[in-house]
């Protein structure tokens, strides 16, 4: 039983599932039993090898996402508003137009996100909206790493998959995202306490 779950993502053959399940596994015993990030490293390593030995070229492969990575953000970077961004939600409008304007060859793909949750942010809130979502990550992994490593290691899973991916744009998803960053962001019932009697 304790296998299923790893078995079932390396079939799926899906590059992103298989990088958020080696890295979640990582973050838990680099978390939980302190191992050295040199030896998760060379254990990281042995995991790319095996993936490639399975699935070959495909692996890497990116389904466009790069194209429209380098295109959208190389446009918004020249055209756009770098400070406070595009605005939120108005992707949905502006990048299919980028996508047709620009000629950007996705294999077919229509992009309504960046497929990056971090790029989106970057794309809609500007420099200001990434470096607080920056700030937030920061602070709620620091919290986590040696307090509750199964709380780190599982919003190390969901910020890999934000990465490439789009969970905050799908309730679930968010919903999942937005619990583990408020329980990594509370403080603790003994840290109010030392503040009500200051």
């Amino acid at each position: 039983d304790d296998l299923g779950t790893p078995i079932a993502v390396f079939c799926t053959q899906s590059n992103m599932a298989i990088a958020t399940l080696v890295l979640t596994f990582f973050a838990y015993f680099w978390s939980e039993y302190r191992v050295r990030l040199r030896i998760l490293f060379i254990a990281g390593l042995f995991a790319v090898g095996f993936a490639w030995q399975l699935f070959g070229t495909a692996l890497f492969e990116s389904s466009g996402r790069f194209r429209i990575w380098k295109a959208v953000i190389g446009h918004f970077w020249k055209e756009g508003e770098i400070w406070f961004g595009s605005g939120t939600g108005v992707s949905q409008a502006v990048i299919p137009f980028l996508q047709a304007k620009l000629q950007i060859p996705t294999d077919g793909h229509i992009f309504l996100w960046l497929h990056s949750d971090i790029l989106q942010v970057f794309f809609e809130q500007g420099v200001f909206g990434v470096v607080s979502f920056g700030l937030a990550t920061f602070f709620a992994l620091k919290n986590m790493r040696h307090t509750k490593p199964y709380i780190f290691a599982a919003l190390t899973g969901w910020l890999v998959t934000a990465a490439a991916n789009y969970p905050a744009r799908m309730a679930f998803h968010a919903l999942i995202g937005a619990f583990l960053f408020a329980v990594a962001l509370r403080k603790e019932e003994n840290e109010f306490r030392s503040y009500n009697g200051l």
